[in-house]
């Protein structure tokens, strides 16, 4: 091949075998050295996508509600200590994990999944930690811990987790908590509720840990009572 003025230009030598491996184990080392950083960097994002998709769920009923006349709520499942046969525990698949959406009557007993929603599971190794009626800091500290997260807000009963395909049997009902839209869009008793999700995960239901691995990770979500309407504390 010749260059602008005429000469030769030099023949470029192929890449050895050697070479190509020494190349391809220095991005091996790169790529295992970055890992660690990429993953604090998708956990710590986690929550702010938890966070976004509990929001989405509440909006949605809170629409919903309005748009139907009923009664709609967000379920928040959680272990209840009261709970303690195997038809009416919280399957482990939901557990501080996921958000379901729902019609209740007048008393918050549940009478079906709302038409055309899905169970939502949050991002891996985020978990609700936090739901109450006033704003506060979560229980639970760095690291694992054996006592579950304290909830307490509206309950929602004999909820059917055959509806939402996490078990077969429709005789397995459990009470949870969770945020129950009128058909005003109003909170129903009017209350303030604050939702909290944290970077951690549960680890084991029986014995129950749940790993907290960056306890300043958390976000903090509110439900204004007297309209309904979410947004931060």
């Amino acid at each position: 091949m010749k260059c602008l003025n005429g000469n030769l230009m030099p023949a470029r030598r192929p890449f050895t075998l050697i070479e190509m491996v020494i190349v391809l184990a220095v991005l091996m080392v790169m790529l295992v050295l970055a890992k660690p950083v990429f993953e604090r960097v998708a956990l710590g994002s986690g929550v702010d996508n938890s966070v976004r998709l509990i929001n989405s769920q509440l909006m949605l009923a809170r629409t919903a509600a309005i748009s139907t006349r009923q009664r709609v709520a967000v379920v928040f499942p959680g272990l209840n200590n009261s709970i303690l046969t195997s038809t009416t525990q919280v399957p482990d698949a939901a557990n501080y994990k996921s958000v379901i959406i729902c019609t209740v009557d007048t008393n918050g007993v549940y009478q079906g999944a709302l038409s055309g929603s899905k169970i939502e599971f949050l991002p891996v190794g985020t978990s609700i930690v936090r739901v109450q009626n006033s704003s506060g800091a979560s229980s639970l500290s760095q690291g694992n811990n054996s006592t579950p997260p304290g909830f307490g807000s509206t309950t929602i009963s004999a909820i059917k987790w055959a509806d939402y395909g996490l078990t077969t049997n429709t005789k397995h009902l459990s009470t949870c908590y969770g945020v129950i839209f009128t058909p005003r869009g109003t909170e129903s008793g009017n209350n303030d509720r604050y939702i909290t999700v944290a970077e951690a995960e549960v680890i084991s239901n029986s014995p129950f840990n749940m790993l907290v691995r960056n306890i300043q990770n958390q976000a903090t979500l509110k439900v204004t009572g007297f309209s309904g309407k979410t947004g931060a504390p």
